[in-house]
């Protein structure tokens, strides 16, 4: 199929239809809906970039393969990969948000669900970089990958935009920075497996392999889901960096609010509020 200079809103694809072809779709600037074409098999490189108005494609279940670029700076909200998938390129899934009618970073509501499905073997970095919640019964460094923030994306650098959850069937919620010291990802990949065949309750803390605020963030939320003695150290040495994180980001309008949310869920200790006042 080829639309780019197509007005329509809605696209209906007959279920014959096996491929839809590079920069296929490009720029439709009124595309919102992908309908149909339950037969598709591959999606090429590109073939719905600059769609920004596209938030709901239907993946057949014979999907197998999705290109380069190929949904980015769409505003997909919901995304369900089916069990033929394998094969998932760069940037496939870096979506974008509008603000004020034109492009704009994502910020936490236009940040997607996802589910990831075991038969995939090839993913790219950046293939989920927008994604909040992580659907999937298989992990490994591949994976996280395609999950984390790139440099190139679309993704706000605010409080609830600097982590996401990997869901596992059974297990609780593991919170996953957005940023990771990449050389890490083996070891990242390894714990969080032998936490999927243990019988452990409590998640492991992968906070601990970022560097940035995001691991700050993500030991937050770890803190409030799953607080220990020794997180709870970790967040009272780092107190001022994350208050001047939550309060002086621009990108973070409700920071007092984030704050009063934390006391008021025990994340902080006596200490670490004492230490902010003193500062």
């Amino acid at each position: 199929i080829a639309c780019l200079a197509c007005s329509f809103s809605v696209l209906v694809l007959p279920d014959a239809v096996e491929s839809i072809g590079a920069f296929a779709c490009y720029r439709n600037t009124n595309l919102e809906r992908v309908e149909g074409g339950k037969g598709i098999r591959k999606i090429y490189n590109g073939a719905f970039l600059d769609c920004q108005k596209l938030e709901h494609f239907e993946f057949g279940n014979a999907v197998e393969e999705v290109g380069d670029s190929a949904f980015m700076n769409t505003t997909l909200i919901e995304i369900n990969l089916p069990d033929s998938i394998f094969c998932v390129e760069r940037n496939a899934f870096n979506t974008t948000a509008i603000y004020n009618g034109k492009k704009a970073d994502v910020g936490p509501d236009g940040m997607y669900n996802i589910n990831i499905p075991a038969s995939i073997e090839y993913v790219e970095p950046g293939a989920f970089s927008n994604a909040a919640n992580v659907h999937t019964s298989f992990v490994n460094r591949k994976l996280i990958d395609a999950c984390l923030r790139i440099r190139s994306g679309n993704l706000q650098h605010c409080y609830p935009c600097n982590m996401w959850r990997l869901k596992i069937d059974g297990k609780p919620d593991i919170i996953m920075p957005k940023d990771i010291d990449r050389s890490k990802l083996d070891a990242i990949s390894d714990e969080i497996n032998k936490f999927m065949l243990s019988e452990d309750t409590m998640p492991p803390e992968i906070y601990r392999y970022s560097q940035s605020a995001t691991g700050l963030t993500a030991a937050l939320e770890q803190c409030r889901k799953y607080p220990n003695t020794n997180l709870k150290r970790f967040i009272t040495r780092n107190i001022s960096i994350i208050f001047q994180d939550i309060i002086y980001n621009p990108l973070v309008k409700n920071g007092e609010e984030l704050i009063v949310g934390l006391i008021n869920d025990k994340v902080f200790t006596d200490a670490a509020l004492k230490r902010l006042l003193k500062e």
